[in-house]
């Protein structure tokens, strides 16, 4: 199917991208003036700001020179206290092509000893040497069989489906279960390693459809879905403590919620942090979306959710803690006086909702009343009209 020197250097070149993307600081070890970094192959590391030296932030780029690590990097340090913790701006890549440049690295200088201080359960506990290597030993399998499910998941799962969709086509109508079940049974290891690879990388696609007609279903489009799994988890948030995950059931409060309105009935002098007009209303319309909640195109509400779902989310805190975070501008456009843009969520208040759906089954009462006093109006004639034919005749 393939060359072998293409299928050589395809598998060369994807061993390549997997070294470059381990690379990375492994050790930190400070003895007295002079600070090792030491590193894997392919890593390009420079120091822009910070080296926190007995409680100062102190600028160590003039005592350290950026390269590629085949090497340790040793870093002269001025007659300083020891090192309390080191904040390196560093990249991974070849031949100077950066990757994530602005991803913060974060190590703590450690001494020269053969163990490591890990957090197990809430504990520190401090490994040994066969501990450390037992670890490194069972990363390293991960890693192969991880690497083998790529490849396979690359190379030969598009041609099993590009067989499996032809014969599709060219077979009767009635031949397609025996045809999918001689490729899954033929390339099981090509559709398990699809498979586990999407559930590695992208658990939220089995999620979403494990919760299909349910009552925990995500009302959000996949457009929505895959934005805030792989978008909104990158973007750098100045409050951690501020929940921005799926809102599954109204009733059910984060952890991190609750200690924010426990800060504040503490602190009631403090500022919270207000979104900005747009986050807040797509916030807000998610969390309408998730409890039942339909748009039309132009923004307008054209579906409602039964009237407990609503009355039971407006007596969440989630609820509470997204009104204490809009600022003025989201609030304003919240009521649904505004103009007519898109993004605007126009919301009517239950109470209205209710009394136009009374008034359109008394409007339908009327209508159907109206409807038979005319049927009733019509029979009498029909039978005045018949006595006169029978008269005349």
């Amino acid at each position: 199917m393939f060359k072998s020197s293409t299928i050589f250097a395809t598998l060369a070149i994807i061993l390549f991208a997997c070294a470059v993307a381990q690379a990375g600081i492994t050790s930190i070890v400070q003895d007295g003036k002079k600070l090792t970094i030491n590193y894997s192959p392919m890593t390009m590391i420079w120091f822009e700001e910070e080296l926190l030296l007995g409680g100062v932030d102190t600028n160590i780029a003039p005592y350290c020179i950026a390269k590629y690590g085949w090497s340790p990097l040793v870093c002269n340090l001025p007659s300083v206290p020891a090192c309390d913790s080191i904040r390196l701006y560093g990249a991974t890549g070849a031949g100077g092509s950066n990757i994530d440049m602005n991803r913060e690295r974060e190590m703590k200088s450690t001494l020269n000893d053969s163990s490591k201080t890990v957090e197990r359960d809430g504990k520190k506990v401090t490994l040994s040497f066969q501990d450390r290597v037992q670890d490194q030993f069972i990363e390293l399998v991960s890693d192969f069989f991880y690497t083998i499910m790529l490849i396979i998941t690359v190379f030969v799962f598009p041609w099993r489906a590009k067989q499996t969709l032809f014969d599709l086509k060219i077979s009767a109508y009635d031949e397609w279960k025996d045809i999918i079940g001689t490729e899954f049974y033929e390339g099981g290891t090509e559709f398990c390693s699809f498979m586990g690879l999407l559930l590695l990388n992208w658990p939220v696609v089995f999620k979403t459809l494990w919760y299909l007609n349910t009552e925990h279903e995500d009302k959000s489009t996949w457009a929505q879905i895959f934005y805030r799994e792989f978008v909104e988890k990158n973007i750098k948030k100045d409050d951690k403590e501020l929940d921005k995950e799926i809102l599954i059931n109204p009733t059910t409060t984060s952890t991190t919620t609750t200690t924010t309105s426990a800060n504040t009935k503490q602190s009631p002098n403090t500022t919270r942090k207000t979104k900005s007009d747009v986050e807040w209303k797509s916030d807000f319309r998610r969390d309408l979306q998730n409890i039942g909640f339909e748009f039309d195109s132009n923004g307008e509400i054209s579906k409602f959710p039964p009237t407990e779902v609503m009355e039971e989310y407006q007596r969440s805190t989630r609820f509470k803690d997204l009104i204490l975070s809009a600022g003025s501008g989201s609030s304003s456009s919240s009521s649904g006086s505004g103009s007519g843009n898109k993004d605007d969520i126009h919301i009517k208040d239950i109470s209205q909702h209710q009394a136009e759906q009374q008034l359109l089954k008394k409007q339908q009462q009327q209508q159907m009343e109206k409807e038979k006093e005319k049927e009733i109006q019509i029979q009498p004639k029909q039978k005045h009209t018949s006595v006169k034919k029978k008269k005349n005749k």
